[in-house]
Order: C-alpha cells, then sequence, then structure tokens
C-alpha cells in the first residue's frame, strides 16, 4: 500500500483498517517497523510524521531528565518513543518519554495486562 500526501510518499507493508484487533495492529506496526504507528480510541490509525530538530532535542532533554530521576529513585522504568502503550480508551500511543511505577519488585517484564505508563509526556512546540 502506498500512501502519498502532497510531496509525502509512504510504502506501508500489510492491510490497513480501523477495525485492526489488537493483535493485527501489532503485525502490521511490526511489518513497518520504520515508521511511528499510534492508535486512537476509535481505532484510527495515525502514520506520524518525524519531529525537527529542535523537538527532538527537546525530547531528548526530557527523557534524560526522566531517566536520570527514576535512576535515583529506583522505583520505575523508563521508556523512548519508540514504545507503544495501549490505554485504558484502547488507543495505542507512543509518548515521547513515559515511565512505568514497579509495584512489588515485579519490574516491567511481567507487564502483560495492564502495561500503560504511569506518567506520559508529550512535547507540543508552538
Amino acid at each position: 500500500m502506498r500512501i502519498m500526501h502532497q510531496d509525502i510518499d509512504i510504502e506501508l507493508k500489510g492491510k490497513l483498517s480501523d477495525d485492526m484487533t489488537d493483535k493485527e495492529f501489532f503485525n502490521f506496526c511490526t511489518q513497518n517497523d520504520n515508521q511511528r504507528i499510534e492508535r486512537d480510541e476509535n481505532g484510527q490509525i495515525f502514520i506520524m510524521a518525524p519531529v525537527n530538530a529542535s523537538g527532538s532535542n527537546q525530547n531528548f532533554k526530557i527523557a534524560g531528565e526522566l531517566y536520570n530521576w527514576s535512576s535515583k529513585k529506583k522505583t520505575g522504568v523508563c521508556f523512548d518513543s519508540s514504545a507503544g502503550f495501549t490505554l485504558n480508551d484502547k488507543s495505542v500511543k507512543s509518548p515521547d518519554a513515559s515511565w512505568i511505577k514497579m509495584t512489588n519488585g515485579a519490574g516491567y517484564l511481567k507487564m502483560k495486562k495492564n502495561n500503560s505508563p504511569v506518567y506520559v509526556l508529550i512535547l507540543s512546540l508552538i
């Protein structure tokens, strides 16, 4: 599948639809791992554009600060913008930086049922 809009030309692999199951969506994302893909609470798929240099620099600073804080506290795990999280409304988002609190030392490797981040940072440049 090829998506073309103005000067943008994106080649996508696999079936794209707004009624994909979680498994189908994950497979679609895996087939197109060179793209940043999100899904909203209505199942609509979004291909995320790259950010500009200033936005990327700000994201990097935020992620660095979050990592430093988390490393000192040792109470959770940080993720960068390549991690996708299924939120309570069934949307799948990839925040610029996120942190998940570890409970009872279980760690993030066992977060199969509820892998939603506790804190999500999304930077908006105006």
